[in-house]
């Protein structure tokens, strides 16, 4: 049984530059089966953003004026705002300018990181307290060698049964 992030970890991990458009980590995800991906700065992982982040800054940049009391609310619920959004053409001028804001803007919270050894207790115990559903996994020089994910884990506790 894996007891280690490095038994867990996927190897091949999509990332993106931290100067890149939020539009080219839509077209990214869009590719891709990932829905998160490690924000890579001068080749150290930064932070990680997931189509969550873009979904509740679309929300904030379409609705400045909103009472804050409704900012949080279309955030938390921000996929359902789309539709609003695709609705609403005189909104298309805020949209225009989040997609072209850099990746790094959507870098909110310190990176959630581990090392190859760590045990996979401490990376659950990380996702619980941090309240993320992925770790990204790096080596002593900050470069990505892995990422673990809510259901890699998912998958050791399906073996493990």
């Amino acid at each position: 049984m894996p007891t280690t992030a490095r038994e867990v970890m996927t190897r091949e991990v999509v990332t993106i530059d931290a100067a890149a458009s939020i539009a080219d980590f839509v077209e990214r995800i869009r590719e891709t089966s990932f829905s998160g991906l490690p924000v890579l700065e001068d080749g150290r992982a930064v932070g990680l953003v997931s189509q969550n982040d873009v979904l509740r800054a679309l929300a904030a940049a379409c609705s400045p004026g909103e009472p804050e009391e409704r900012r949080d609310r279309l955030q938390r619920r921000a996929s359902a705002f789309l539709l609003e959004v695709a609705e609403a053409h005189r909104r298309s001028v805020e949209v225009t300018a989040l997609l072209a804001r850099p990746v790094r803007s959507l870098v909110a919270r310190a990176l959630v990181s581990c090392a190859p050894e760590t045990p996979l207790s401490a990376v659950c115990s990380a996702m619980l307290t941090e309240r993320v559903h992925r770790v990204v996994v790096v080596d002593d020089a900050g470069a990505v060698v892995g990422i673990i994910s809510a259901l890699d884990l998912v998958g050791v506790l399906r073996d493990r049964c």
